[in-house]
């Protein structure tokens, strides 16, 4: 319940295109997600994240952000 009542808080967001994905990332302090494309995006933007990677995947694939 406290996490809803934050409105510094967002779950779950959905962009419909690229331009709404990055539009989100300018006013994001940190991305958590799974690892792909967004977590990326959200590097590149300098935008602290926090991903999730799938079982199996070796550490020395991985990329410190």
């Amino acid at each position: 319940d406290a996490l809803k009542k934050d409105a510094r808080i967002f779950i779950d967001l959905e962009a419909e295109n690229l331009r709404e994905l990055l539009a989100l990332f300018t006013f994001s302090s940190f991305f958590f997600g799974n690892e792909g494309g967004p977590r990326h995006i959200a590097q590149a933007m300098n935008v602290p994240a926090f991903a999730i990677y799938p079982p199996g995947t070796s550490k020395k694939h991985g990329y410190p952000t």
